[in-house]
């Protein structure tokens, strides 16, 4: 697997854990505006995990259509 391909679930899961563990570690108070960032973060990276997926079963089908 290419390293491009680990880069936005990565980033987005990150950055996810480290606003939560700077926000308990301060006590710093998530409001609105922190909840629908981790809400847009976890959805990148659903959609990100989707894409790789179909991307790759998409290559298995056309590998399964030429040699079969």
């Amino acid at each position: 697997m290419s390293v491009k391909s680990w880069i936005i679930p990565f980033m987005s899961t990150a950055i996810g854990l480290g606003f939560v563990a700077v926000s308990f570690i301060s006590g710093i108070e998530i409001n609105a505006t922190h909840v629908q960032l981790l809400d847009y973060l976890v959805i990148l990276t659903l959609g990100s995990g989707a894409i790789g997926v179909t991307n790759s079963g998409f290559k298995k089908y056309k590998e399964f259509k030429t040699n079969g």
